[in-house]
């Protein structure tokens, strides 16, 4: 069988043809397939990096706000008595009153410890005092109490005038220390 060189030519386009159908189909569809999956796994890893360097800028934040907040609790329990019976608490309150007392000019004529009132996370220890002074004096005691360094408040507070309005003031006080929770006994 002998073929003309036109059929030679048709056979050989033919052929060609049928290559190049083949390269694509089997070798340029699936490596551009390929490359297409690639592609997205390349932007889904990329979308997931992203995200992962959001959450690190987040951690960041999150770990300075934790460190302000760690500052701001241990500046908060320097500030709490540190001592860890109720007792103890209750003494060095009656010992900070006296000192007040002596520093001010005011009488103190009853003390008495109360009960103790745990609270979200501390323990208050209240202290019951009648005290006698001078309007100035019994500022200047009350002042001295709120500004002391440590955390001592006056929950409860009340005044009573004599029938001479010069005379001095009776006051009958809470002063109360505060202390960590879970130390008590």
């Amino acid at each position: 069988m002998n073929l003309t060189k036109r059929e030679k030519g048709i056979v050989l386009l033919a052929g060609v043809l049928a290559i190049g159908y083949a390269g694509l189909t089997y070798v340029l569809d699936p490596f551009l397939d390929s490359q297409a999956t690639v592609q997205e796994a390349v932007e889904q890893k990329r979308l997931e990096l992203q995200q992962l360097l959001a959450l690190v800028a987040e951690n960041e934040r999150y770990q300075r706000k934790v460190d302000d907040l760690r500052v701001r609790v241990s500046e908060a329990e320097a500030m709490l008595l540190k001592e860890d019976k109720v007792p103890v608490v209750a003494a060095e309150v009656q010992e900070v009153v006296h000192q007040f007392g002596r520093e001010t000019g005011v009488s103190i004529i009853r003390e008495s410890v109360l009960r103790p009132k745990e609270q979200e996370v501390v323990v208050e220890v209240p202290v019951e005092v009648s005290l006698k002074g001078s309007l100035r004096e019994v500022q200047e005691f009350v002042y001295k109490v709120e500004s002391h360094h440590k955390r001592l408040t006056i929950p409860q507070i009340a005044i009573r005038s004599s029938v001479a309005s010069n005379g001095p003031l009776s006051v009958e006080m809470q002063i109360a220390g505060h202390m960590p929770r879970g130390r008590k006994s």
